[in-house]
């Protein structure tokens, strides 16, 4: 049986509502524009009379755009990237990782949590930014040794 537009987004954004949330946080820094973001892209996207094609990488995409607009209407930079929830790292090691990642530049600090916390794939990552996938596993592999670099500086 083939899904309704509604039964897709819905079913897709229920598979994938904490990398979307988790993705806003690392733009917005603050939890609730964060949920506005994704809340925001979400709405628009059920404006469209179709689905695109290649769904994941759009969806992420208008959560990228939603949170870059509340990020400029709000210039407040508190938050964390990474909940802290006890099912993927103890809070020592988020703290670190967001210590980590907040040191980054944009670019690579997306890059880095759209592949390892949300789990796009590189292709993903390079079609929701546009950009060519050299480019993009180029930034990962520079955040990664940069925070390899940081941890090694901080004797963890």
């Amino acid at each position: 049986m083939k899904h309704s537009f509604h039964e897709t987004l819905k079913q897709f954004y229920e598979t994938n509502k904490q990398g979307l949330f988790t993705y806003a946080l690392s733009l917005t820094r603050d939890a609730s524009a964060a949920e506005d973001a994704v809340q925001t892209a979400v709405f628009s996207i059920l404006k469209r009379t179709r689905l695109p094609r290649d769904l994941r990488p759009y969806v992420f995409r208008a959560v990228r755009n939603a949170a870059i607009d509340m990020r400029r209407k709000d210039t407040a930079q508190e938050g964390i990237f990474i909940e802290e929830n006890g099912n993927s790292c103890n809070p020592l090691d988020t703290r670190m990782l967001n210590q980590c990642l907040e040191q980054l530049p944009d670019e690579q600090r997306e890059t880095v949590v759209m592949k390892a916390v949300v789990g796009l794939t590189f292709s993903e990552i390079s079609r929701l930014h546009k950009k060519p996938i050299n480019t993009v596993t180029s930034r990962y592999r520079r955040a990664i040794e940069k925070m390899r670099s940081l941890i090694g500086d901080n004797n963890v």
